[in-house]
């Protein structure tokens, strides 16, 4: 079986060199961005922050990610995938630095709202040049790839990251991500190749129309959608991808807190926890991609969110650093097939000269759930303790699960001759 999996690799990524480049440049990215995600919540707690404020350190982030992931998707549908990856990857760099140097809490706000100017430019662009490079009945499993390779970043970062910090103290993480991100720009400057021929004056056009109407596309990407034959099924997906992530930020920024807080865990441990939910992630990604090819969008993804729910309930009776570790694992399979299924059936609902928009507009509906899901956890946590927060965010990814599976309709039937 594992000889099958590594043929199929193997001879995927050589007739797709700019899917095998960009999995390289996220799987870089991430294991930079795992490294800091244990850290950041424990100095924001050592600048004296309230639970309220160290979830507002997450909204900033998801805030600037919401307001501009649309505009800069449909950006890229313009100008090119290839720019908006650099300009992001660059921004990056200058921001993770930037935290090895913050004093105070405000300072954090300021870095983590700068940062989401730089996810907006790099997702909907790395998410829409993969579906470009690829036919439909090949798009589970490109899609499964790029999921595996944000999971197996995971698997090493927050681990590397707690290690770092208990060896050598806070600010040696957030340097060496900086270095990393830096060099991914590199390695996309000089290897990626572009999938969206630009229009003459394109930039120039898009700008301008960015800056006369502003929010004047909410309308018109309604009025779009809505002439789509899977309008339900988009409209539907958005909202189930909102719910998703609201429930899931409910809990996920002040882990590391609780952690270390309420069951006496170290930085290592948790880093470790997020290392084992991200390996679940990466044999799960490409398996659920591959199965989506074979039996179509609907099913895994439904059974994702229903699956996640059900395994956040234990979260609410963690009581040791093993329990955590199980559980958070355990957990990681729902996402690892949910995430696959819903990128591709969003890719085919799209064509490729709107592509960018559609996975900007579905970052905009998750980014919402980002924004306000740590804000509203952490008042959760600061009044009635974590488990409650645990169990809103098992409720509400059930309600996604629910919500898709009413609604969702299926775009493609898959088939055995398509692996």
């Amino acid at each position: 079986m594992r000889g099958r999996i590594r043929e199929k690799i193997a001879s995927f990524f050589p007739e797709n060199r700019n899917i095998l480049l960009i999995c390289l440049a996220i799987f870089m990215s991430v294991i930079g961005f795992g490294m800091i995600f244990p850290i950041l919540p424990t100095i924001a707690a050592d600048f004296g922050a309230s639970k309220t404020e160290i979830g507002l350190v997450a909204t900033m982030f998801a805030l600037t990610r919401t307001l501009t992931v649309r505009p800069f998707g449909a950006l890229s549908d313009r100008v090119g995938r290839k720019p908006m990856l650099i300009y992001g990857f660059i921004g990056y760099s200058i921001f993770m630095g930037g935290f090895a140097f913050a004093t105070n809490i405000y300072w954090l706000y300021l870095l983590r709202a700068a940062q989401g100017f730089a996810s907006a430019s790099v997702w909907p662009a790395a998410s829409a040049l993969i579906a470009d490079s690829v036919p439909k009945e090949r798009r589970g499993r490109a899609m499964g790839y790029l999921g595996m390779s944000a999971s197996v970043g995971i698997i090493f970062g927050p681990a590397f990251g707690g290690f770092l910090k208990d060896l050598y103290g806070v600010q040696v993480p957030f340097i060496i991500t900086s270095v990393i991100t830096a060099l991914i720009a590199l390695l996309i400057h000089m290897t990626i190749r572009e999938t969206v021929v630009r229009e003459a004056n394109g930039l120039n056009t898009e700008s301008l129309s960015l800056r006369q109407r502003t929010f004047g596309w909410i309308k018109d990407d309604y009025e779009e959608i809505r002439m789509n034959p899977y309008a339900r099924t988009i409209f539907s997906v958005l909202l189930g991808g909102f719910i998703f992530n609201f429930a899931f930020a409910l809990i996920e920024p002040l882990l590391p807190v609780f952690a270390e807080e309420s069951i006496g865990a170290t930085a290592t441990q948790v880093g470790f926890a997020f290392t084992f939910a991200g390996i679940v992630g990466a044999i799960g990604r490409p398996l659920a991609g591959n199965l989506v090819d074979r039996i179509g969008r609907k099913k895994p993804m439904v059974f994702g969110a229903f699956y996640a729910g059900v395994t956040t309930i234990p979260m609410a009776f963690i009581r040791t650093p093993f329990q955590m570790i199980g559980v958070l694992g355990i957990r990681a399979l729902g996402w690892a097939m949910s995430d696959p299924a819903i990128l591709t059936l969003l890719t085919d609902v799209s064509d490729e000269r709107s592509r960018g928009k559609t996975f900007g507009l579905y970052q905009l509906a998750t980014g919402t759930g980002w924004m306000l899901g740590p804000l509203v956890g952490g008042i959760i946590y600061d009044i009635r303790g974590p488990e409650l927060a645990f169990l809103f965010t098992a409720a509400g990814t059930l309600l996604a699960g629910m919500l898709l599976l009413t609604n969702v309709k299926e775009t493609y039937n898959g088939g055995s001759n398509n692996v």
